[in-house]
């Protein structure tokens, strides 16, 4: 089957765009008569606050759909396996607890009981991360990835379109491994669905934004990126003979995730040099510091989209043997990465909102 040229996959991808476009149309007219917005309206968000919080409502509404259509249309192709069900379970479970905190503004302490029975339900399904022999380890491992990447994804949706790009560029070398490699044509058109559904969704989210996806949306994204990391970026590297798969391993999970890391990285390390908590909200993540620098708010979602969609390239090649981890492109990209990653910390360190920044933010 020819992935460009096979009609079902086109009319999948269209009618999907489409539905979700119409979904958050919709969402967007209904939030003027029931609006829901964050609970938490003194929270610190570096745009307003009162847009409603939508886009994760849209996902469920196309996960949901994707399910139907799944069960009832191709289920003579599709195996239903505990696997499967768990994957549904888990999503299920992230949106309603992002859900929740949108409502109610929850405590970070419920947030975590969620993330971690996602964790548990997961392992017991037997999505784990192989990196040792020692399973008690690779379960500790897979829970701590889990809960970091659901949190790491909540905190880089703090700007316009900045965490839609990341999870974009990230579900297309999950979907590309797939396709590469072993090949599930079911979770292929489901990545398909959920990347249209985004795609559709920065329409409304890009600079200036009409709606946020909420933390319903950034729960939903992250136990969606975590779980198929595990799957088509973690152990696809891991499975491969080679001398240095631990090496290659966590050199592409740290390309693949380069933008949410570094984010999540800088946020924690200087809160915590401060005395606070990493998980209260602030303008001090990297993307409040490069507008600090001189960079807009479009700007910045281009940035990230530009190394973003690089570093997920090279994961590509890297994870289906098309080049080494020693290849010079790899060790190009790495090094540029790192880079970053670097220069994204000492940024927040050096840059500090001047005093007509911080009244317009």
């Amino acid at each position: 089957m020819n992935f460009m040229t096979d009609t079902y996959t086109l009319i999948l991808i269209f009618s999907t765009y489409l539905i979700s476009m119409l979904v958050y149309h919709f969402l967007l007219r209904q939030s003027r008569r029931y609006t829901l917005r964050k609970a938490n309206v003194t929270a610190v968000r570096f745009s307003s606050q009162t847009k409603p919080v939508s886009g994760g409502i849209g996902f469920f509404i196309m996960f949901i759909l994707a399910a139907v259509f799944f069960l009832y249309y191709l289920n003579d192709t599709v195996a239903v396996t505990p696997q499967v069900l768990t994957i549904g379970l888990a999503l299920t479970i992230a949106f309603f607890a992002g859900l929740l905190d949108d409502i109610n503004n929850t405590p970070p302490l419920l947030k975590f009981i969620s993330q971690l029975i996602i964790a548990v339900i997961c392992i017991y399904s037997g999505i784990t991360i192989d990196i040792s022999s020692n399973l008690w380890f690779n379960y500790c491992f897979t829970a701590l990835w889990i809960i970091g990447i659901m949190n790491s994804v909540n905190m880089l949706d703090n700007m316009d379109a900045v965490a839609s790009v990341a999870a974009l560029t990230i579900l297309i070398s999950i979907a590309a491994n797939n396709f590469l490699g072993s090949r599930s044509v079911a979770e292929e058109h489901f990545i398909m669905i959920i990347f249209f559904t985004i795609l559709a969704f920065l329409f409304f989210n890009w600079h200036p934004s009409k709606m946020y996806m909420g933390d319903s949306g950034s729960q939903f994204l992250g136990a969606l990126l975590a779980i198929f990391a595990i799957k088509y970026i973690w152990n696809v590297n891991l499975h491969i003979p080679s001398d240095n798969s631990v090496l290659r391993t966590f050199t592409v999970v740290f390309l693949s995730f380069l933008i949410p890391i570094s984010d999540t990285f800088a946020v924690t390390v200087n809160r915590l040099l401060k005395g606070k908590s990493p998980f209260v909200g602030g303008r001090d993540h990297t993307t409040h510091h490069f507008f600090y620098r001189g960079l807009n708010e479009k700007s910045i979602a281009f940035l990230f989209f530009g190394i973003s969609v690089i570093t997920n390239f090279t994961v590509v090649l890297i994870s289906n043997d098309i080049i080494g981890i020693l290849h010079p492109v790899s060790i190009s990209v790495t090094v540029l990465a790192f880079g970053y990653f670097v220069f994204a910390y000492i940024n927040t360190r050096l840059t500090k909102p001047r005093e007509d920044e911080k009244s317009s933010v």
